[in-house]
Formats: C-alpha cells, structure tokens, sequence
C-alpha cells in the first residue's frame, strides 16, 4: 500500500523522524551510557525479611469481651424512587 506524499509532507515527516531520533539519542546516551551505575552496587545485598506473626495479641482479654455486629435487619420501605433523575 502506497501512500503518496507532497513535498511538503516528506520535509515534515521526514523532520518529525529526526526530531524523533535525536530525542531518542539523548534519552539513551543520558540513561545508560553516560557512565553512572544507577543500579544496585556489589555491596548492597537484597534478603528476603521473615514475617513471623504474633498470635498471642488475640488472648488478649480486652478482645473476649467484645461482641460481633448485629445482623441487620431487611428495609420495609419502598427502595428508591420512580425516576431517580427527576430532582426532589
């Protein structure tokens, strides 16, 4: 597929490409080639932390006392209105 391009357009894509290409550039030699190691160095060192969880808190016996929800109980009334769109 073809696709015909004026004089004009050519000189437009073809500055987009390059705006495009040295953007790129720049992105690229500031990231990862301008010679700053941004990672982790040798002696950092990644360990993995232990959860341990603590079950002994739930005897405790400020959380005997307590009580669950009560159930609630069905609405009797008529739920919503006709036309909820129409201001009140």
């Amino acid at each position: 597929m073809l696709i015909r391009l004026s004089k004009k357009q050519k000189r437009n894509l073809i500055l987009v490409i390059a705006i495009s290409a040295v953007t790129l550039i720049i992105i690229l030699w500031s990231g990862f080639f301008n010679g700053q190691d941004v990672g982790p160095g040798p002696e950092q060192v990644f360990v993995k932390k232990v959860i341990t969880i603590n079950f002994d808190i739930l005897q405790n016996p400020f959380l005997k006392v307590l009580f669950p929800f009560e159930k609630i109980s069905q609405f009797e009334e008529q739920k919503g209105r006709t036309n909820p769109f129409v201001p009140y």
